[in-house]
């Protein structure tokens, strides 16, 4: 039974590694953030994140920087500074300019499967509605809105030229 039981835990660990997003992002690249849902990626504008069509710019590359506590940090290509919620409580928009630490976890969410980046208190994560009013990227309630892709760009971190 024991002999078994190890080569079964042998044969999950890489799955159960893979389901850890922060273990497969690279500190090396730059990523974009691109919503499941609507298609539209996270760029700074100014001191807010916004929800655009897709550009190859730095206002829509990422770093994620790994913590010690297995949280990361997402700071902004273009600003040179970190991504945080204005408050925790109610919708929130995702503002520029103070350090944050982001728990980043996998989830299906109706139907559809991507990395949810949620807050200190667990229960809100990033979330866009295009077709709505929102113009910024908010702090809400988990649903559909609040699943993202992390495309790495090829991009090396430190690399000087900019995408302006």
């Amino acid at each position: 039974m024991k002999k078994r039981l190890i080569s079964l835990v042998a044969l999950l660990l890489p799955v159960m590694m893979m389901a850890n997003p922060t273990s497969g992002l690279s500190e090396e690249f730059y990523y974009y953030l691109h919503n499941v849902w609507y298609g539209k990626y996270a760029a700074s504008n100014g001191d807010v994140v916004v929800p655009m069509a897709k550009a190859e710019a730095d206002p829509f590359l990422w770093q994620g920087g790994k913590n010690e506590d297995g949280t990361v940090s997402l700071v902004n290509k273009a600003t040179g500074t970190s991504a945080y919620p204005v408050a925790q409580e109610g919708d929130q928009v995702i503002k520029l300019g103070e350090e944050y630490a982001w728990t980043l976890e996998e989830r299906t969410i109706d139907g559809k499967t991507g990395i949810c980046i949620i807050d200190a208190s667990g229960n809100n994560g990033w979330d866009i509605n295009p077709t709505s009013d929102w113009k910024h990227v908010l702090l809400k309630p988990f649903w559909g809105g609040n699943t993202w892709i992390f495309e790495e760009s090829g991009t090396k971190v430190g690399d000087d030229e900019s995408n302006n």
